[in-house]
């Protein structure tokens, strides 16, 4: 009898375990935590999931707007490059060519200083004038150097001259006029630096006293 109520003691423990057992199961404590631990990891993988699609997102239409610009720039010209495009070439005139050898001169010395017309004779060859006759004034005292010339004479060429007269000579006077054989004629004056001497005046003679003899006494 004993026996039978030591087996019906250890068959009601075990089925008190099992009650227990089904029993914690069924409120399910530690179910509870380990599915609460489960939808946490799966709600951040989710989250982690979309915002990495967001910054995908993101970063491919910034490229897109990136390469949309770029494409934008290269198509406008600039300002610069139009009106650049419109601008008409512009061509620099040419300078005239003089002919020198052609143009006929004369040099009249009027300073009275010898080799005077000589010596400008000489620089307008430096400058390439060859046709060039010299000779004396009919008057030796001028003052100013002249520069009688024609109308047919280019205005360059009448420029130079007198530029270089300029150089050497205190004065130079310019007179448009009728010339005859010559395109133009040169007088020449006093030179820089010059001062004319004055002429000596004629010195008077004088009378010398008559001497008057005086008788001696006798």
């Amino acid at each position: 009898m004993e026996e039978a109520k030591e087996v019906e003691n250890l068959q009601s423990e075990e089925v008190a375990e099992k009650t227990s057992e089904t029993a914690r199961t069924d409120v399910g404590f530690p179910q509870s935590r380990l599915s609460k631990k489960g939808s946490t990891i799966e709600k951040i993988i989710v989250l982690v999931v979309v915002l990495a699609v967001i910054g995908g997102g993101i970063m491919f239409f910034s490229r897109k707007q990136n390469d949309l610009n770029k494409a934008k720039s290269q198509l406008t010209p600039t300002p610069t490059s139009s009106y650049r495009q419109r601008q008409l070439p512009t061509s620099t005139p040419t300078p005239l060519e003089i002919n020198r050898s052609a143009v006929r001169i004369q040099v009249l010395n009027g300073s009275g200083i010898t080799g005077d017309a000589a010596k400008v004779k000489r620089e307008l060859e430096k400058l390439g004038y060859s046709n060039i006759e010299t000779g004396n004034a009919s008057e030796q005292n001028f003052v100013s150097s002249k520069i009688n010339y024609s109308e047919s004479l280019d205005s360059k060429i009448l420029e130079e001259i007198k530029d270089k007269l300029e150089e050497f000579y205190q004065s130079v006077e310019t007179n448009r006029t009728n010339i005859r054989n010559y395109d133009l004629q040169i007088i020449t004056g006093y030179p820089k630096s010059f001062s004319p001497t004055p002429s000596p005046k004629p010195i008077s003679p004088t009378s010398k006293p008559t001497q008057t003899s005086t008788p001696t006494p006798s």
